[in-house]
């Protein structure tokens, strides 16, 4: 009877919390129901952090502190929702300045470039752009380089040397704990399962990572030499040499204009707009500034351009935001191509691919979408292996510069976990089976011969198909696929003169691409996955439904070094046939 009531009592305290909770989540998103007002004389500051996907996440859930449980305000910032912000700033006569604050943000290539570009267009309203930082690190570098003025605190920290790719090998690991990788791949460039099979890169591995690095850094140099006047040898020089370490040395060598404390910042913007000695600066951050910005369309029509964006893991089944799921995103294609009013499609896609299958299913809808409309491919930070599965019959594939993309391959790998339940826990395995391989597949035996023969030859079969759809979608033979497929990555600007991508851009630019095969003169811009509400989001979590909440959250605690343990975690995710890039890539 003490357990029932413990139990009973143990509900009710259960339910009053998640009340309580809901209701608090609820409060919060109706107290910002009503946009603030922006001063006339404004600055707009914004205080970037983190990474920078494409799309913005509003979920509250996924902005709970996992150790200390307190919450935080500001949502996850995207790079369309960023972009928009801008254009209404540069119109909005009340805004006079942007202060931008990039200390802890570590967005990849692409976006940041693009980002770039969206600041290069704020200023051309006339409007100016003051950068200040109490750190420098490369991504800042390149974005405060657009600044009319750029300020540093003289206690700043300086990362100015180079950019690096690391891989991080488990192959070590799995020895001690005796447990035994099975690994299958096509493409001698196909390097995913590397970090399970070698203890340091192959030659081929080196040859494409040193290749993309070169192109990334090539274009890095180029945007910053313009914009601080400082030539790009005389960069490569002072990386090369860590001569930029101290705060003085990025003044000295013209990376930065002067060292000033925020407040100093502060009181030249109020002299530089008129106000009073003792009056305060008017500053709206970016969430109050969010909030009375409506998007724009591109004329009120009934054509529309549907903006599909694919962002994260290609996975099996059906889920939220965070991932590209196979039957989600075919559904969801279905539907768009099923209106009669989208005119053209623009699938963005910033992903490092992943399960094949799920990939086929995405590839498929797109196909039947492009019997009825146009499908334009926008190429992000990533669009790699299952990434450019997807993307391989658009119409036409833009990319940035500095997009990773091709890693035109696949893999198999399971994991063999007999010898360490063993040896670690003393778990021993029987079986009884009514034909030979009924057990097919299983992770606590060896595989004979025939088990290995026919995952090879489901490998070798995937990798032929993947180099048909590209073949198709290109107009070229699969034997010209193949000598630059195999699974080797390429930066974005190689990608384009080898033929895998037909022009260099960014979203926009695909978006125009569209207009023109669609022959429309007018279009409106919708954009899917579409914007959930606060209860379809609280309904998902009941449900049972996944997204990147526990990402976020972890990121939040180990910042950059929480990519190892994902990596960990996510070795459930590459067994069976797999397109994925070789290995999570960070520039530093």
């Amino acid at each position: 009877m003490k357990s029932f009531l413990k139990l009973v009592l143990a509900t009710m305290v259960g339910i009053v919390l998640s009340f309580f909770l809901l209701f608090s989540i609820f409060a919060g998103m109706g107290s910002g129901s009503s946009a603030p007002k922006v001063s006339s004389n404004s600055v707009l500051k914004l205080s970037l952090s983190g990474e920078l996907p494409d799309l913005s996440n509003d979920d509250p859930f996924s902005r709970i502190d996992p150790l200390s449980g307190s919450f935080d305000t500001d949502p996850i910032v995207g790079l369309n929702e960023l972009k928009e912000v801008l254009r209404h700033a540069a119109k909005d006569d009340k805004i006079k300045a942007i202060l931008l604050n990039t200390d802890n943000l570590y967005a990849m290539p692409a976006n940041m470039h693009e980002l770039r570009r969206a600041l290069l267009k704020f200023k051309e309203s006339g409007k100016l752009v003051y950068a200040y930082s109490n750190g420098l690190s490369e991504q800042s570098i390149l974005l405060n380089a657009v600044a009319d003025k750029s300020y540093l605190n003289p206690l700043a920290y300086v990362d100015f040397n180079g950019i690096s790719s690391e891989i991080t090998y488990f192959t070590g690991l799995l020895e001690k704990l005796k447990i035994r990788p099975m690994i299958f791949y096509a493409g001698e460039f196909k390097s995913a399962t590397e970090p399970f099979r070698l203890k340091s890169m192959s030659d081929e591995n080196r040859l494409q990572v040193e290749a993309y690095l070169d192109g990334i850094y090539r274009n890095y140099l180029k945007e910053v030499s313009a914009s601080r006047k400082v030539p790009v040898d005389s960069l490569k020089q002072l990386a090369n040499n860590l001569s930029v370490f101290f705060a003085e040395d990025a003044v000295k060598y013209g990376l930065v204009d002067a060292l000033k404390y925020e407040d100093e910042v502060e009181a030249e913007l109020k002299a530089k707009f008129g106000y009073e000695e003792d009056a305060r600066l008017n500053v709206v951050g970016y969430k109050d500034y969010k909030a009375t910005v409506k998007p724009e369309s591109e004329g009120k029509s009934k054509n529309k351009i549907a903006v599909i964006y694919a962002e994260g893991d290609i996975l099996d089944g059906s889920g939220s935001t965070g991932n590209i799921y196979g039957e989600t995103y075919a559904k969801m294609i279905r539907k768009v191509r099923n209106d009669k009013d989208v005119k053209a499609i623009v699938l963005r896609v910033n992903s490092p691919g992943g399960s094949a299958f799920a990939s086929e299913q995405i590839l498929r809808e797109l196909q039947l979408a492009q019997k009825k409309i146009p499908v334009v491919v926008s190429m992000g930070n990533l669009a790699a292996s299952g990434g450019y599965y997807i993307s391989s019959s658009a119409n036409k594939i833009v990319a940035e510069p500095t997009t990773i993309t091709g890693s035109i391959g696949v893999f198999g790998m399971m994991f063999n976990v007999e010898e360490a339940l063993n040896s670690n826990l003393g778990l021993t395995f029987d079986r009884v089976k009514t034909a030979q391989y009924a057990d097919f597949g299983s992770a606590t035996r060896p595989w004979d011969d025939k088990e290995k023969e026919l995952v090879t030859a489901s490998v070798k079969r995937v990798y032929h198909i993947f180099l048909k759809h590209v073949s198709e979608g290109r107009k070229m033979s699969i034997e010209e696929v193949d000598k630059i497929a195999r699974g080797r990555v390429w930066v974005g600007e190689d990608a384009h003169k080898l033929g895998l991508v037909d022009t260099l851009g960014s979203l926009n630019t695909a978006i125009a691409e569209a207009k023109k095969l669609a022959d429309i003169e007018t279009y409106a811009l919708v954009s899917y996955p579409e914007a959930k509400s606060a209860i379809d989001i609280i309904l998902d979590k009941i449900s049972g439904k996944k997204d990147d909440e526990v990402d976020n959250a972890m990121t939040k605690v180990f910042g950059e070094d929480y990519q190892y343990i994902r990596q960990v975690m996510e070795m459930k995710n590459k067994t069976g046939i797999q397109a994925r890039i070789p290995y999570i890539i960070t520039f530093r």
